[in-house]
């Protein structure tokens, strides 16, 4: 299509407003946050909050993905899953030891016959079939 010919605009070459950056939330939010939310979802922003992931990254995150990197610490490998893959990059993330610790629970409570997704919400019983 026509559209698909279009080159993007060039970041502050053209009249386009920009956006301004986003910000990270204030730790005091965060914590009043985590007091009022059950799991899975308190460890997600634990690890979202520790390591800068993207939400979708969190929810995404499998055993598969960690690999050990050093003592109390791992990394996540993205590979090619993520956002930015249609760009041919790659995603690595650095888990420091406090996402590590969190991620213990979730670690040793994975099935191994099962798909490997870390976190995955249980599904409410009122809620319609996907």
């Amino acid at each position: 299509s026509s559209v698909m010919n279009l080159s993007s605009l060039p970041a502050y070459r053209s009249a386009a407003p920009e956006s301004d950056p986003v910000r990270p939330v204030d730790e005091a939010t965060v914590r009043a946050t985590l007091a009022h939310l059950r799991e899975p979802w308190r460890t997600m922003v634990q690890v979202q909050w520790w390591t800068g992931m993207r939400p979708d990254e969190v929810c995404m995150l499998r055993r598969s993905m960690l690999a050990p990197a050093g003592r109390h610490r791992l990394w996540a490998d993205f590979g090619k899953e993520h956002k930015m893959a249609y760009r041919g990059r790659r995603r690595v993330v650095m888990l420091n030891q406090q996402a590590t610790l969190i991620l213990l629970r979730p670690l040793s409570l994975a099935d191994p016959t099962k798909p490997d997704h870390l976190l995955v919400p249980a599904r409410r019983r009122d809620a319609p079939p996907p």
